[in-house]
């Protein structure tokens, strides 16, 4: 998609008449653009809340101990993260929806039904780590309540995703693990 921004850029600047300023933007190319951050941005924001991980290689967030390895879910859905150790049969994993998290908010241990609350802010170093075609978020917070037992209020976030322009799949930057 953003391959495909820079080359119509590129285009109206070379079709532009010598010595004048290429075409305005039209409003389709407007509107889409703003589309694709608002996506982008929502969506890192979910993955990120949904998680409420912290990248396992930055030592200060490591001494929590849950570490998960999953994470699913669309932008405009739910988002799962499961997957986690240590394994409790009472926190197999934690949903919520996407549009609610926008920039933190409640996640919903399974089988439990306990909560954890977080709040996050989010940037893109673009595509990063990811896959051509996806767009890499990466979102930090921290855990702020929430009535489960699980995670603990104080506990950092930082997690690393891959939203895909097309679809808006969310999943973890391949080969990271993250942890609570």
């Amino acid at each position: 998609m953003f391959q495909t921004v820079r080359d119509n850029a590129a285009k109206r600047v070379k079709n532009a008449p010598a010595g004048r300023a290429p075409a305005p933007l039209t409003a389709k190319e407007i509107m889409r653009r703003i589309a694709t951050v608002a996506t982008t941005s929502l969506a890192l924001t979910v993955f990120a809340t949904l998680a409420g991980l912290a990248i396992t290689s930055t030592p200060a967030l490591a001494a929590s101990g849950i570490s998960c390895s999953s994470l699913k879910g669309t932008a405009t859905g739910t988002v799962t993260i499961g997957r986690c150790a240590p394994q409790q049969k009472a926190n197999t994993s934690a949903s919520g929806a996407a549009t609610s998290l926008i920039s933190g908010g409640t996640v919903t241990w399974k089988s439990s039904g306990q909560t954890t609350i977080i709040t996050l802010s989010v940037h893109s170093p673009g595509q990063g780590s990811c896959k051509k075609g996806s767009k890499e978020e990466d979102a930090t917070g921290s855990v702020t309540g929430g009535t489960s037992t699980y995670t603990k209020a104080g506990n950092p976030v930082a997690i690393r995703a891959c939203f895909t322009q097309q679809g808006g799949t969310l999943s973890l930057v391949k080969g990271s693990k993250a942890q609570l």
